[in-house]
């Protein structure tokens, strides 16, 4: 049996982006492509015309709908995100357990809990408490409380690129009314239909929430101004998640100064 083709996909547009991507994360990923077996894609510009629509800062997000087509001729394709570290202990992906379904992180669940993530959203004030509340901030009325993270989705162009797109052509004109971009209607889709896999939750643990989780006084300081946790803790405990988790996901840039130093004094193996 033939072994099946599969792609990584980077879509990251803007010289600060790229710059910071090729700094920080892309050599971590180019490293496991290549003990897998995968080939690797690093776009720099937009799947669709961006002559013909206004590429605001939220529209971009939805592009990632679009990499399954652009790139049809692999069995699998993946989307990742700019802002993600792959330890260098990071399996490969469980390809053959998807059947034709689309792998994916569940955002919602933390060691296989809601209850982590729920106090980190109490504690923050936020409105989204589960995840039914999540999907009701883009209008959607649910009963589940799992949702995908979109930066790390699995796909079988074979059997996902004509749906992706069309997903994308009914709703890329009203994006507006949804509260987290393009992730908010995959998630809405995949779980009313059945379609998703959870992978392993390392395979797209994000930073903030683990943060959160385990150095909740991280950005806290003593009443004279000194941190709680220390410059050297701080590489410390980034250093102990990139060695946990598979794929490390720094969203929105957070503490990527502290990986940033890690790379530079050569604590990061493949990323150095």
């Amino acid at each position: 049996m033939d072994t099946p083709s599969c792609l990584f996909v980077v879509l990251v547009i803007g010289d600060r982006y790229v710059n910071s991507f090729n700094r920080l994360y892309r050599k971590s990923l180019e490293a496991y492509c290549k003990r897998c077996g995968y080939d690797l894609v690093v776009r720099t510009e937009y799947v669709s015309d961006p002559t013909a629509v206004s590429m605001d800062s939220k529209r971009f997000f939805w592009e990632r709908l679009l990499i399954p087509y652009a790139y049809r001729n692999y069995d699998y394709v993946v989307s990742i995100d700019a802002d993600i570290y792959v330890s260098d202990k990071a399996p490969p992906l469980p390809l053959h357990e998807l059947g034709h379904r689309i792998g994916a992180v569940n955002e919602r669940k933390m060691f296989g809990s809601y209850e982590y993530r729920e106090n980190i959203q109490r504690r923050m004030g936020w409105k989204d408490i589960r995840g039914r509340d999540w999907y009701a901030l883009s209008g959607d009325t649910v009963t589940y409380d799992d949702h995908i993270n979109g930066g790390f989705v699995v796909y079988q162009p074979a059997y996902h690129a004509e749906i992706m797109n069309a997903l994308y052509t009914r709703y890329i004109n009203v994006h507006e009314r949804f509260y987290q971009d393009d992730q908010s209607v995959l998630s809405h889709f995949l779980m009313e239909n059945d379609m998703v896999y959870w992978l392993d939750e390392r395979f797209n643990r994000v930073w903030f929430f683990w943060r959160e989780l385990f150095y909740p006084c991280w950005t806290e300081a003593y009443d004279e101004g000194s941190p709680l946790v220390s410059d050297t803790l701080k590489l410390i405990y980034v250093k102990n998640y990139t060695d946990m988790n598979y794929f490390c996901h720094f969203t929105s840039g957070t503490d990527a100064d502290v990986l940033l130093r890690l790379t530079d004094i050569g604590m990061m193996g493949t990323s150095s």
